[in-house]
């Protein structure tokens, strides 16, 4: 049963245990042989960190035990790893194979024989019993511990043994899946992070783990195969965006030295740049955004705005410093002053977008945008700060660049040809007009054949196919299993040379009862 709540806002802790009280108030409608049941909370978070599969020469399917006693326990004992999940490889379950005849011949009936085996099998509490000043607590136990119990379990009068009438063993259980890798049955193992736990560091601890285990001799021949690591590609992709960040900051540093021309303005406008990161980083720690991709991004997408309001202030400052050159200090003071109002103004109409992903109401997209939001709202405020105040002091004491009074060169030329640009389209209002709206209705047709894909999946540069990392195929209950390994069989060559984990499913439907799929 799958529970969605579209209030975002209310506590996951509360709503399971109320969903465990509601359970429990009708546990007694319930069947007779239901025996427990389990609430657990779905999150973002709460996909597996790891898709680790163990090939090989070995068959695995039938190794669950060694599996989950050597390798996922230990697993589980790694700091930050929640639970892992065994697939392909069934648990082993006891198999009571009764003989009708032998049955018959005692004298018992089928519900008799049920009743006295779900009998047997029990741990419950019998209360406290006080002794004294001690109080104890009395539990009962029938558990069956071994095979060799059941076996010799009395079921019937005349000390009939249970051996008698049934053949007992340990026998994989049914499975309705398979999972088969690189041509060969594989096991996969889905390994989950605790909520708190970094994802890096977790993975990489549990991925060094699983090397220790599979040198031991128990794993000899078992070939270890990574599908997906999360931990590996948040950190390479935060090194890429590093990267980027850097190249964009030289090259937003090139632009600025092109136009400004002299380098204690360039580098005087530069620091705001990690002025506003520092900033902005200390804030993102007290509003509990850790730095992830999106938090990267945000970063990257305000580092050309940053320098946008320093900008404006140093040429504001220029202009005033050719009409006073002698007096760089007032210069500093009326230049900031001239265009203090429109920075406010343009920096919190930039800010003003993000309110509604920042307080507006949450859903799957709100959660992510927030990120950016929240990133490229403080580093805005922060370069606002930083022009308003560091700029016009720094100003103060620099000299006048030359470029600032110069009337020759290309920054002067480009002024001139801007400006000639600028009175023909005061003097040609009707062209100028036309002009626009041609370009804007140029610019609808590709508008409108704009394609539109939310989440983006990787592709095959070859034939440009999506290719999941796992591919399931469904077969439903009326397909052979035989028919169904054929057709993974085909589809075995494309998945090789993708290196992808094919998943077969075959599920019960309108062809065969659920409990008895085909073969």
């Amino acid at each position: 049963m799958f529970i969605e709540f579209s209030d975002w806002g209310r506590d996951v802790e509360v709503l399971a245990s109320e969903a465990r009280e509601r359970i429990d108030a009708v546990r007694s409608d319930l069947p007779d042989d239901f025996q427990r049941y389990q609430v657990m909370k779905f999150s973002t978070a709460d996909e597996p960190m790891l898709r680790v599969r163990l090939g090989g020469n070995r068959d695995l399917t039938g190794a669950y035990d060694l599996i989950e006693t050597k390798l996922a326990r230990r697993l589980e004992r790694v700091p930050g790893v929640a639970r892992v999940d065994i697939s392909g490889a069934p648990p082993s379950e006891i198999e009571i194979a009764i003989d009708p005849d032998r049955l018959s011949a005692h004298g018992l009936s089928l519900n008799e024989l049920a009743s006295r085996l779900q009998a047997v099998n029990f741990s419950v509490s019998a209360g406290m019993v006080d002794d004294g000043d001690r109080r104890l607590r009395v539990q009962p136990i029938g558990e069956l511990r071994d095979l060799r119990e059941l076996r010799e379990l009395v079921v019937g009068a005349n000390g009939l043994r249970l051996e008698q009438i049934a053949d007992v063993r340990l026998k994989a259980s049914r499975v309705d899946f398979g999972r088969r890798l690189e041509g060969q049955p594989a096991v996969g193992l889905d390994i989950f992070r605790e909520r708190n736990a970094n994802l890096v560091e977790a993975a990489k601890s549990t991925m060094a783990e699983i090397y220790r285990i599979v040198e031991e001799p128990d794993f000899e021949g078992i070939e270890i195969i990574l599908i997906s690591d999360q931990g590996e590609n948040v950190t390479n992709s935060l090194w890429e965006l590093t990267e980027a960040g850097i190249i964009g900051l030289v090259l937003s540093v090139a632009v600025l030295f092109f136009f400004l021309r002299h380098w204690p303005s360039t580098l005087m406008v530069s620091l705001a740049i990690p002025i506003c990161f520092v900033m902005t980083l200390g804030f993102m720690h007290f509003l509990g955004v850790t730095l992830n991709v999106l938090t990267m991004m945000g970063l990257l997408l305000a580092v050309g705005m940053l320098v946008d309001n320093a900008v404006v202030v140093v040429e504001s400052i220029y202009q005033e410093r050719e009409r006073n050159p002698g007096n760089p200090a007032a210069a500093s003071i009326f230049g900031t002053k001239n265009v203090a109002i429109a920075l406010s103004a343009g920096t919190l109409c930039h800010c003003i977008v993000f309110l509604p992903n920042i307080f507006g109401e949450t859903n799957q997209i709100s959660i992510f945008m927030l990120q950016i939001a929240v990133t490229i709202t403080v580093s805005l405020l922060a370069s606002w700060l930083v022009a308003i105040s560091l700029i016009p002091m720094l100003s103060a004491r620099m000299k006048t660049p030359p470029a600032a009074t110069a009337r020759s060169g290309v920054i002067a030329r480009m002024q001139d040809h801007y400006a000639k640009f600028l009175a023909w389209t005061l003097r040609h209002r009707g062209a100028s007009v036309m002009g626009i709206i041609l370009i804007s209705a140029v610019s609808l047709l590709p508008m409108v054949w704009t394609q539109k894909d939310m989440f983006y999946q990787g592709a095959d540069p070859r034939t440009g196919d999506v290719l999941p990392v796992e591919r399931r195929l469904l077969a439903g209950a009326g397909v052979r299993r035989g028919t169904a390994r054929r057709t993974m069989a085909g589809c075995e060559p494309r998945a090789a040379a993708d290196r992808t984990d094919l998943f077969l499913v075959q599920r019960a439907g309108l062809g065969g009862h659920p409990h008895h799929p085909h073969q």
